[in-house]
C-alpha cells in the first residue's frame, strides 16, 4: 500500500472512528419533575419561594408548572398516590396477609424517611431569594453560606421533602464580596 493510501486509510477511519463515538453535549436541565403527596401545600411553597405558576395553579390540579417551556430551570409537580393511613394497612394485612401487602405496596415508610436527592437552582441572588423565603414563613435548612466549591447557597426542603438547593457563583451571587 503506498504511503498516500495509508494516509487516506488512517484519515477515514479515524473520521468514522469519531462519528461513532461522537455524543451529544448536554447543556442544562430543562425542568425537575417531584411528586407531592399534598399539592397545595406544595404549590404554597414553591410560590412562597419566588417561582410562578405557569400552568395547574388552581386547587384541583394534579400536574402543576412553575416556570415556562423555553427557558430552563422549570419545576414540574405530580400529585403521587398516597400511601395506605396505617390502620388501613393493618386491615389489609388481617385480611389478605401481610406478605400480599408488601409485595404490593413494599415495605411501609418510615415517618421521616426520604431518598436523599436534590435539585440545584441558581438565581441571582441568594440572599434576596433567602429574605423572601424566610418572609413568607418557609424555614430553610440553614442560612446563606459561601462553599469551598465557589457558590454561595441555602437548602430547604419542599413538603416532600426534596431537597432544593438556591445558589449562586460567588462571583455573582450577594456575599461574593465578603469571601
Amino acid at each position: 500500500m503506498s504511503r498516500k493510501m495509508s494516509t487516506h486509510c488512517l484519515a477515514v477511519v479515524s473520521l468514522l472512528s469519531c462519528a461513532l463515538s461522537a455524543r451529544a453535549e448536554f447543556l442544562s436541565i430543562s425542568a425537575v419533575t417531584f411528586a407531592q403527596r399534598d399539592m397545595v401545600a406544595a404549590r404554597t411553597f414553591y410560590e412562597a419561594l419566588g417561582m410562578e405558576c405557569t400552568y395547574g395553579c388552581d386547587d384541583a390540579a394534579n400536574f402543576t408548572t412553575f416556570g415556562h417551556a423555553t427557558s430552563p430551570g422549570a419545576v414540574n409537580l405530580y400529585a403521587s398516590a398516597p400511601r395506605p393511613r396505617p390502620w388501613a394497612r393493618s386491615v389489609v394485612d388481617a385480611v389478605f396477609g401481610v406478605s400480599a401487602v408488601e409485595a404490593v405496596l413494599g415495605p411501609a415508610p418510615a415517618p421521616e424517611a426520604r431518598q436523599w436527592g436534590r435539585a440545584i437552582f441558581y438565581v441571582d441572588d441568594v440572599d434576596k431569594a433567602y429574605a423572601l423565603a424566610t418572609k413568607n414563613g418557609l424555614r430553610p435548612e440553614q442560612e446563606p453560606q459561601d462553599a469551598p466549591w465557589g457558590e454561595r447557597y441555602f437548602a430547604i426542603l419542599d413538603p416532600a421533602r426534596n431537597e432544593l438547593s438556591i445558589a449562586a457563583p460567588l462571583s455573582r451571587g450577594a456575599g461574593a464580596a465578603a469571601a
